[in-house]
């Protein structure tokens, strides 16, 4: 979980013994995330068909081009719908779903190797051309943002490369500010790839900003052979809009502490925030 992650940073960076703190940070959490999640109703939207598996390469800090980390992300492909998520959320939630009873030292012990530093959930619709975006900032409040999925101006060049084994083509694109390098193949034909990316005449294999500080990957593709369903959370989501949704994330790191205190924990220390990776690039 991404404000965990840079919550343990936090106190490293200042040299302060804080396992016991987090420790208790994510039992609490853990506890309160299961109950949450274990009384969610799900709607199966679709069959997964193939899952593909990216390792996602990110620049933490954006100013320290040492700050590289590493997470496996998922994306699983319907004939209606696709999901893309973390493969760490996707395995923790599964584990919380499967559950039926569970105190805190079990969830601390369960969850704690699941950490992720994108919680959301990305689910394209074909047939009504629709993103869903399924986000949550603590402690209860979950938000879902909806966007067209024709977002991409994309201009496809003739540079050709293999990649993963793949024969791919270039394609570059401008999206939320950046510069984006697309190499998709037509041996999959499949107008999908990670994150929002969607709209070539093939699969996106990697896909990278210009300044490199997010690259995706493919790392495997397979056919599901056992049916995983794709599975949409119904909940009293709060209805917005990404600009909104940038604010309420902004305002979130901003008054960490405060939101720590009413989820019950005092916390009289002072601290600094690393610059932690927004989850919408």
């Amino acid at each position: 979980m991404w404000y965990i992650t840079a919550l343990e940073g936090v106190f490293k960076k200042k040299g302060m013994l804080s396992k016991i703190f987090v420790s208790f940070f994510l039992i609490i959490f853990s506890t309160s995330l299961w109950a949450q999640t274990s009384g969610d109703k799900f709607k199966v939207v679709d069959d997964a068909r193939i899952k593909c598996t990216y390792l996602l390469e990110y620049q933490r800090d954006s100013t320290n081009k040492e700050s590289i980390n590493l997470e496996d992300m998922i994306l699983f492909i319907g004939d209606s719908v696709s999901l893309f998520q973390s493969m760490n959320s996707y395995l923790k939630d599964s584990i919380m779903r499967s559950v039926q009873f569970i105190n805190a030292s079990v969830a601390l012990a369960q969850l704690s190797g699941y950490r992720t530093s994108f919680a959301y959930q990305l689910f394209k619709n074909y047939p009504r051309k629709e993103m869903s975006f399924v986000d949550r900032i603590p402690p209860h409040d979950y938000f879902l943002i909806e966007q067209p999925m024709n977002l991409f101006n994309w201009k496809t060049g003739k540079d050709t490369a293999t990649i993963s084994g793949y024969h791919c083509q270039k394609a570059t694109t401008h999206f939320a500010g950046r510069d984006y390098i697309a190499w998709f193949t037509t041996e999959i034909p499949l107008s999908e790839g990670p994150y929002k990316f969607n709209g070539l005449p093939g699969l996106i294999i990697k896909i990278s900003d210009t300044r490199r500080q997010y690259i995706f990957k493919l790392t495997s593709l397979e056919r599901v052979k056992k049916g995983i369903r794709i599975e949409f959370p119904e909940r009293n989501y709060i209805r917005t809009t990404q600009k909104k949704f940038d604010k309420a994330y902004r305002d979130f790191v901003e008054n960490f502490s405060e939101r720590l205190s009413r989820m019950g924990i005092s916390l009289n220390l002072y601290f600094t925030w690393y610059k932690i990776p927004h989850p919408h690039y």
